[in-house]
């Protein structure tokens, strides 16, 4: 990202293009003190204006985003 703190209006467009509602995730490891634990399958249901990836998790409850620079997930094709 351009930004350490924000992306630019085009990285946020890339990452809507990327990951658009519906995409299937996988969280492999969540960089804050009460993560969504690795495993967990969520299904993306936006990506805010500062490119955070927000997902319905699946059999687990949080609304913690997903901040593409620094969790790591994979899509589930």
């Amino acid at each position: 990202m351009n930004s350490e703190f924000w992306p630019t209006k085009e990285e946020v467009a890339e990452i809507r293009k990327k990951y658009p509602e519906g995409t299937k995730i996988e969280v492999i490891k969540m960089d804050d003190p009460t993560p969504v634990p690795p495993g967990t399958i969520g299904i993306v249901t936006t990506v805010d204006d500062i490119g955070n990836i927000h997902c319905r998790y699946l059999n687990y409850r949080s609304g913690l985003a997903i901040v593409p620079s620094k969790d790591k997930f994979k899509v589930i094709k």
